[in-house]
C-alpha cells in the first residue's frame, strides 16, 4: 500500500507488478495468514483522509481468510455500514467456499442483513477489476449526498491490496474522508502456501 503511495510521490509513472499465483494453501480454509494483532486497528498514516465529525461511516472490506481480522475491524466501526467484497472468481474453484467458510465466522458483522444485501464482487487476481468495484461503490455512496466518512480495509489476496492502493491513489485521495483502515499484525505465519499456479503481470499507470 505504501510502496504505490511512495512512487507516486517520487513521480514514477508507471510500474509493472508481479504476483505469483499460490498452488494451493496448506491448511486449506483453516489456513491463517496472521497470528497475533494489537486488537487496534489504526489509519495507514499518509493515507487517511479526516472524517467528517458527523458523516455516517462506511466500511468496505475486501474479504479473505483471516475471519479475526474482519471482526477487529468491523467491531471497531460497529456502526459503519458495511460492503464485503469477495474475491470471485478466486484463484481456484475452492478458494471462494474456503473464504465464505472463513468469513462467516467473523461475529455479528457476518451476520447482519447488509452482509448479504452489500456484498459485492471482484476477481481474486485481478487489481484493476477490483479498483473499479470501489470506485462503483463509493460512487453509490456519494450519491446519497450526505457527508459519509469511507474506510477501505484490504484484508483479502495481494492482488486485491494493490487494487486499493490503486483506487486510493487515482480516485481516493482526492476525495474528502477517505481513509485506509487496518489491523496492526504483529507476527505472521510461515509457508501457508504451496506451488506456484501461476505468475501475473501488471502494468500499473499512475497518472
Amino acid at each position: 500500500m505504501f510502496l504505490v503511495a511512495k512512487l507516486a510521490h517520487l513521480g514514477v509513472k508507471e510500474f509493472t507488478a508481479l504476483y505469483s499465483e499460490p498452488f494451493a494453501y496448506v491448511k486449506q480454509e483453516e489456513t491463517t495468514f496472521s497470528t497475533t494483532t494489537s486488537g487496534l486497528p489504526r489509519p495507514m498514516r499518509g493515507m487517511a483522509g479526516s472524517p467528517y465529525s458527523l458523516g455516517r461511516d462506511y466500511l468496505i472490506i475486501a474479504v479473505g481468510y483471516d475471519h479475526k481480522l474482519i471482526s477487529e475491524v468491523a467491531n471497531h466501526k460497529d456502526s459503519s455500514t458495511v460492503f464485503p467484497v469477495f474475491g470471485f472468481p478466486s484463484l481456484s474453484p475452492d478458494m471462494y467456499q474456503q473464504s465464505a467458510v472463513r468469513a462467516s465466522q467473523s461475529g455479528e458483522v457476518a451476520l447482519e442483513p447488509e452482509w448479504v444485501s452489500n456484498r459485492k464482487f471482484a476477481p481474486a487476481n485481478d487489481p484493476f477489476s477490483t479498483a473499479q468495484i470501489l470506485s462503483d461503490v463509493v460512487q453509490e455512496i456519494d450519491r446519497k449526498g450526505e457527508p459519509a466518512n469511507v474506510y477501505l480495509s484490504p484484508l483479502s489476496t495481494k492482488a486485491q491490496t494493490l487494487g486499493f492502493a490503486i483506487y486510493w491513489q487515482l480516485e481516493g485521495r482526492f476525495r474528502d474522508a477517505t481513509i485506509l483502515l487496518m489491523p496492526e499484525c504483529l507476527t505472521y505465519s510461515r509457508e501457508t502456501s504451496t506451488g506456484m499456479k501461476r505468475l501475473w503481470t501488471y502494468t500499473v499507470e499512475l497518472g
